[in-house]
């Protein structure tokens, strides 16, 4: 009789741990849950300014394209890619500061790295000044930016922007990216085309919510990816052709969910 028993329990209790593992193996291939409707009163408007080509976004010193479609629009962060800075000549030449000055912005410097007389910048406008702002370095030639903002005049938002250029900054920088990587953050990144696929096994979910996006442009070799957690979704994006010049303009449409 004990002997059966022993027998019952073991099968009982075999069941229950086979019962366990599949409830684990399913918690981990659960799709996301169904978003809502998108709340627009919820919503912030960000530019990426770029040629998608890792040059420099200016190559002259006609910034009236840009600096009116800033003025124009309504956005609470604007980024321009490669807006870099020359140094050390007769008449020195910082393109964010003079667009900041016209658009009515503040500007702030994500410096990747110094080339001679060139400071190879990304530009980032917001409309306000800040307490703070912090500045990582991630890897070699490669620097996360965090400042507090704001995507509404009731939801705090952290905006953080970073640079990769190839597969070995992306391997180095992704982990102290995750860690910096809160529920208020909204990091809007480039990165070549072609390390598209790396970029998704770094930032994979459940964890965080990635979404990369390619320009139109056949001669565009760059991409941007937003990186978030949960917290946050990209409901839309737009790319509009900002002048005659090969520059465009990425409108992501992001929601706090």
């Amino acid at each position: 009789m004990r002997r059966k028993m022993m027998k019952l329990l073991n099968r009982i209790l075999l069941m229950a741990l086979s019962a366990a593992a599949l409830v684990s193996c399913d918690k981990g291939s659960d799709p996301e849950p169904e978003l809502p409707a998108w709340n627009k009163n919820r919503t912030a408007t960000i530019q990426f300014y770029s040629r998608f080509t890792n040059e420099p976004l200016f190559k002259n010193a006609d910034y009236v394209p840009v600096v009116s479609r800033i003025r124009s629009s309504v956005q609470q962060v604007a980024v321009l890619h490669r807006s870099d800075a020359v140094y050390g000549a007769s008449d020195p030449v910082n393109p964010m500061a003079a667009v900041a000055a016209v658009a009515g912005k503040v500007p702030f410097f994500l410096l990747n790295r110094i080339v001679g007389q060139r400071a190879e910048v990304s530009g980032i406008l917001i409309g306000h000044t800040v307490a703070k702002m912090e500045t990582v370095s991630v890897s070699d030639g490669s620097r996360l930016l965090s400042l507090p903002t704001r995507a509404n005049a009731s939801i705090s938002m952290t905006f953080a922007c970073v640079a990769f250029e190839n597969e070995s900054q992306v391997t180095s920088g992704a982990e102290i990216i995750r860690k910096n990587l809160t529920e208020a953050t909204v990091l809007v990144g480039v990165a070549p085309v072609a390390l598209k696929q790396k970029l998704s096994s770094e930032f994979a979910a459940p964890n965080c919510r990635l979404v990369t996006i390619e320009s139109t442009s056949s001669a565009g070799n760059q991409l941007v990816f937003v990186l978030t957690t949960l917290k946050w979704v990209v409901r839309e994006h737009t790319e509009t052709a900002v002048g005659a010049e090969g520059i465009s303009c990425l409108d992501i449409q992001i929601e706090a969910l």
